[in-house]
């Protein structure tokens, strides 16, 4: 046996005299993917696909924005912002001219803040600070 060279495998063969060596495979079998959870694919409806052209209408490809508009009691309406912007690449592929009328400037809808909630507008306009008359340093 020659230790610190390199052998061919026609040497290693006549060395092991033609013997197959098997392994053990008892050790754990873990991939990458093994410790991912994925999220089994739920095809879009055609109301989830006009519910999508309409909020891309309104926000734009702002996803995290249009996530507000699939954020159903059910889970079958939830979507996410990753499944939005796979949602967006594919029908770039296969509806580009749909793609192009949703984001015509011209055509653009007023975003819907229905969507969003109650907000409280009084504490919104308590809480912000005119620029320029924040305070440097933090109150403890």
């Amino acid at each position: 046996m020659i230790v610190g060279a390199r052998q061919t495998t026609e040497e290693v063969d006549r060395e092991m005299g033609g013997a197959v060596v098997e392994e053990e495979t008892t050790g754990i079998q873990a991939t990458y993917n093994s410790f991912t959870t994925r999220q089994k694919t739920t095809r879009w409806t055609i109301e989830e696909t006009r519910k999508f052209y309409i909020s891309l209408r309104q926000c734009g490809t702002d996803f995290s924005t249009m996530e507000s508009f699939f954020n159903g009691s059910d889970d079958e309406n939830k979507r996410n912002r990753k499944q939005l912007k796979s949602k967006y690449k594919r029908e770039c592929r296969k509806n580009l001219h749909l793609i192009d009328m949703a984001m015509d400037p011209r055509v653009q809808l007023p975003l819907d803040m229905s969507v969003f909630g109650e907000l409280d507008m009084d504490a919104v306009q308590n809480t912000v600070v005119p620029l320029g008359q924040a305070k440097a340093g933090c109150d403890a």
